[in-house]
């Protein structure tokens, strides 16, 4: 079998394959500033969206009774997704339930999207509406994307 060519390093895309990340856990408050600017947000509409968003993590993270742990780590994800993509590119209530969702992934948490989702439709739904995870209706309501 002949050999692969491969290509010169200054084509490679990415960095090099000995390159190690680090996890960057906190970023200044500099940053955080200069990603807003770059996405346009004004810090009255970053206040709104922010708290909206942890407001629903928690509501939701309450009616499922996840750990703390799980919230922590879904605040973060949804702080840092807000700080790459401007507020007209995505729904808040979309971004915190795929915080939400990966943070139960990454924490063990094991919960399906489909439990979040209808753990949020049942906090606004009365009693005679609430849905469970395993209802057939569920699948109409993931499909309207009526969260």
């Amino acid at each position: 079998m002949a050999p692969v060519a491969t290509p010169p390093e200054t084509e490679r895309p990415g960095p090099h394959p000995s390159y190690i990340e680090v996890a960057k856990p906190y970023i200044l408050q500099s940053r955080i500033q200069k990603c807003l600017k770059e996405v346009n947000m004004s810090d009255a509409q970053e206040d709104a969206v922010r708290l909206q968003g942890v407001a629903w993590i928690d509501q939701v993270r309450r009616a499922l009774q996840l750990p703390i742990r799980t919230f922590n780590t879904a605040v973060i994800y949804y702080h840092k997704f807000r700080l790459l993509h401007s507020d007209n590119e995505y729904n808040w209530a979309d971004a915190s339930a795929a915080a939400l969702f990966t943070a139960c992934k990454i924490e063990d948490t094991l919960k399906k999207s489909r439990e979040i989702l209808c753990a949020n439709w049942n906090l606004k739904a009365g009693h005679g509406e609430s849905l469970s995870s395993d209802d057939p209706v569920h699948q109409s309501l993931n499909n309207v994307g009526r969260y």
